[in-house]
């Protein structure tokens, strides 16, 4: 005679459970995914970006007030600032660049306008080395 082997198989509200969850984790991920612009426009990005940057430029120091992105917008950097132990002093009101992140992403990358209002400054480039290196200390063979 033949013998009835059951199989285990999950109750309903297990799946339901498992499927709501997986559903719930996938709108999380898509609302993370849509407020990146907004979350890198915080300041607490701004700044962590800043000391970043700062710290790989030896002798310069870059500031900016805010910053802000968007998908679709453009994405605008207001009050910039940059100065270097030389002299150089450099400010921007407003840099604007028209395209958006997405617009960005694609394979063919479209930046539209980009604007640079009220630049000024300063700029000073430091004395060019020309000994090649070499100090009268090291035995050059300048002068013989």
């Amino acid at each position: 005679m033949a013998e009835n082997t059951k199989i285990p198989v999950a109750p309903a509200g297990k799946k339901r459970k498992w499927l709501r969850i997986l559903i719930s984790a996938a709108i999380v991920i898509v609302l993370l995914v849509l407020l990146i612009p907004a979350i890198c426009s915080t300041g607490m990005v701004k700044n962590a970006v800043l000391r970043k940057v700062n710290g790989a430029i030896p002798g310069g120091k870059l500031e900016i007030e805010s910053w802000s992105f968007g998908w679709f917008s453009e994405q605008a950097i207001y009050g910039m600032r940059f100065n270097d132990r030389n002299g150089t002093d450099i400010t921007v009101k407003r840099i604007t660049v028209g395209s958006g992140i997405a617009g960005m992403l694609r394979r063919v990358v479209d930046f539209g306008d980009i604007v640079v209002e009220e630049p000024q400054g300063t700029i000073v480039l430091p004395e060019p080395d020309l000994s090649g290196g070499r100090t009268a200390e090291s035995g050059g063979t300048a002068g013989q």
